[in-house]
Order: structure tokens, then sequence, then C-alpha cells
């Protein structure tokens, strides 16, 4: 009995720090996406308000995905 107890206490400090690892790492590249995507989108809202200065496209329609022309 204390050998299968031993036993499952070494697998767990073997797979734990694993588990661990592997989480942090998800955790650290969908932060990292997330910014990519926070820094791409803020340069295209300004392009598109740049592009649109002439005042005929709302650019907060542009960035909801509404092309009106007024």
């Amino acid at each position: 009995m204390k050998a299968k107890q031993g036993n499952a206490v070494i697998e767990a400090a073997l797979v734990l720090p694993l588990i661990i690892l592997i989480s942090a790492a998800l955790i650290r590249a969908g932060s990292d996406m997330s910014s990519r995507v926070i820094e791409t989108s803020s340069v295209h809202a300004e392009q598109a308000r740049a592009e649109c200065e002439g005042g005929m496209v709302d650019t907060e329609d542009i960035m909801r995905g509404r092309w009106v022309l007024r």
C-alpha cells in the first residue's frame, strides 16, 4: 500500500510542474496574441480616420462595420 502511495506522489511531482508550465505558456501566448490584435486594430483605426478626414464618412460607423455615406 505504501509503495502505491509513494508512486502517486512521485508521479504528481513529475506531472504537476509540466501542467503548470503548459498552462502558463498558453496564458502567455493568449496575452501576446491579444496585445497584437489590439495594436493592429488601433493602427487600422488611425488609418481609417486619416482616410475619412474629408467628412464624407463617420469613422465611428466604420469601426462598427456600418459604411454609411453622408
